[in-house]
C-alpha cells in the first residue's frame, strides 16, 4: 500500500483581513492550499472562524494533527492563540473532521470542543496550549484530548481529557512522574505527540512525561538522553530541538553547537563544531531508553555540493520538522529558507522559500522552528487529489458553514 501524502502545515493560521472576509456572505471560514514539502502549508481562518468576529484573532494556532483531523487554539482580541501560557477564557478549541469528497466538492464536519466551564463539573482552566495532546483514532473517527497540568512542588499531576461524544470534561488527579527531589522544578510544557494510544508531553529542557490513555493512566517521565538535559529552558532551545514522531517511533533530534573549550568542541570554532544528533525511544527489558541513531557534523553537510549550489551560508540552521516517513531526512530553516536534508547522505534534497508573511506581523526566526512546523499526513479523501485539481472542503460547524478550500 502506498504511503499517505503529507504536508508541513504552519501552524500559525493566518488571519483573513476583516474587509476581505466580511465581502461575500458564503465566504470560506477557512482556506488551506495544500504545498508539497519542503514548502508550507498555510491555514487561513476568515471572519466566522472566530469566536468573537468583531474581535479576531490575530495568531490562531493549530495544537495537534490527527490521521483525520486538526485540533486548533482562537482567541478573543487581544489575546492570541499564540498564546501558549496564561490563557483566559476568551479561547475555543475547534476539532475539523469527517473528511468526504463527492462531485468534485470535498466536505466534512467540524466541531467546537465544549468549554471547561461546561458540563455538570467543571474543568480546571486551560494552563498552557503546549500541554495539549490529541489521539485521533481513524477506524472508529473518534478522538481524545487531553491536558496535562503539573504545578511546581505538588506531589500529584491533573489530567485535563475530553472525548468525542461526551458532555463536558473530566479531571483525574495522578502522582507526579517525577522523583521527591525534582518537585520543585519548573515543568515548561512544548508540545504533545501521540504514538498509538500514547501521549508523551514534553519539556525540551528536561524531558517527557507518557500516558498511556487505554491504559492504567500511570504518568511515567523519561529524561533526554544523557548529556542533554538543561539547567532551564532557553529561547535557543526551541530552535535546536524537537521531538517528533517519524515511522511511528518517538524521536528527539538536537543540533548541537558546542562551547569553545566545553566537553563536545573538537574544532575549537562553535559554527564548523556543530553537528546535529538523532535518538528513538525504543523499549527493552530494562523498559524505556534512548537508542542513538546518527551523529553528523554540518560540515560534512556543507562541504557537499547539493549545499554548495543553494548558495546558502555555512551558518548552522534551525531545525523545523523531520519526515513522518523517513527520520533520515529533517528540515531546517535559514535566512528566509526552508531545506530538507538527507542527513545520512549528508545531501540537500528540497529547497524553497520561507512564508514569513504569515500574518501581519513577521515570523520570527523562533517562529520557524519545530514548535511553528508541524507534519500532517493527508487525509486519504483529500490526498488522492494531489495532481493540480481545486477542491472545496465544506465544513459544518453546528449551524455554521465552514469551508476549508484545498489546493491540492
Amino acid at each position: 500500500m502506498a504511503a499517505s501524502p503529507w504536508t508541513l502545515l504552519c501552524r500559525v493560521i493566518r488571519a483573513e483581513p476583516a474587509a476581505a472576509a466580511a465581502a461575500a456572505a458564503d465566504a470560506p471560514d477557512f482556506t488551506l492550499p495544500i504545498a508539497l514539502p519542503p514548502r508550507l502549508s498555510i491555514l487561513a481562518a476568515g471572519r466566522g472562524a472566530h469566536p468573537d468576529p468583531n474581535r479576531p484573532d490575530r495568531n490562531p494556532y493549530i495544537i495537534a494533527a490527527g490521521p483525520l483531523c486538526l485540533l486548533a487554539h482562537f482567541a478573543v482580541a487581544p489575546s492570541m492563540g499564540t498564546t501558549f501560557g496564561d490563557t483566559d477564557n476568551d479561547t475555543r478549541l475547534v476539532m475539523v473532521r469527517q473528511f468526504h469528497r463527492a462531485d468534485g466538492v470535498t466536505t466534512a464536519s467540524a466541531e467546537l470542543v465544549p468549554g471547561r466551564a461546561d458540563g455538570n463539573e467543571p474543568a480546571p482552566a486551560l494552563l498552557n496550549v503546549g500541554s495539549v495532546g490529541l489521539i485521533s483514532y481513524d477506524e472508529a473517527d473518534e478522538y481524545l484530548i487531553s491536558e496535562l497540568q503539573v504545578r511546581k512542588g505538588s506531589d500529584y499531576a491533573t489530567l485535563v481529557t475530553f472525548e468525542s461524544g461526551a458532555q463536558g470534561w473530566y479531571t483525574e488527579v495522578l502522582e507526579s512522574p517525577f522523583a521527591q527531589e525534582d518537585r520543585d522544578r519548573e515543568w515548561d510544557p512544548h508540545g504533545a505527540v501521540c504514538v498509538e494510544t500514547t501521549l508523551w508531553w514534553f519539556d525540551l529542557s528536561r524531558g517527557i512525561v507518557s500516558c498511556d490513555m487505554d491504559g492504567d493512566h500511570d504518568l511515567l517521565f523519561h529524561p533526554l538522553p544523557d548529556g542533554r538535559a538543561l539547567p532551564m529552558a532557553t529561547p535557543l532551545m526551541l530552535t535546536q530541538r524537537c521531538i517528533t514522531v517519524s515511522q511511528g517511533r518517538l524521536r528527539y533530534v538536537e543540533v548541537i553547537v558546542p562551547e569553545v573549550g566545553g566537553d563536545d568542541d573538537d574544532s575549537g570554532d562553535d559554527n564548523e563544531a556543530a553537528r546535529v544528533r538523532m535518538w528513538t525511544m525504543t523499549f527493552g527489558p530494562a523498559g524505556w531508553m534512548w537508542e542513538a541513531n546518527y551523529s553528523v557534523g554540518f560540515p560534512e553537510i556543507w562541504d557537499d555540493a547539493s549545499y554548495r549550489v543553494t548558495g546558502l551560508p555555512r551558518n548552522v540552521p534551525i531545525v523545523a520538522a523531520v519526515c513522518p516517513l523517513d527520520p533520515n531526512l529533517v528540515y531546517f530553516t535559514l535566512n528566509r529558507h526552508i531545506f530538507c536534508v538527507n542527513v545520512a547522505r549528508h545531501r540537500v534534497r528540497h529547497i524553497a522559500l520561507w512564508d514569513d508573511q504569515v500574518n501581519n506581523a513577521r515570523l520570527d526566526a523562533n517562529q520557524a522552528s519545530a514548535r511553528y512546523v508541524l507534519p500532517w499526513y493527508l487525509p486519504l479523501e483529500v490526498a488522492p487529489g494531489a495532481t493540480g485539481k481545486t477542491t472545496c472542503l465544506r465544513i459544518s460547524f453546528q449551524q455554521n458553514l465552514l469551508c476549508f478550500g484545498l489546493l491540492v
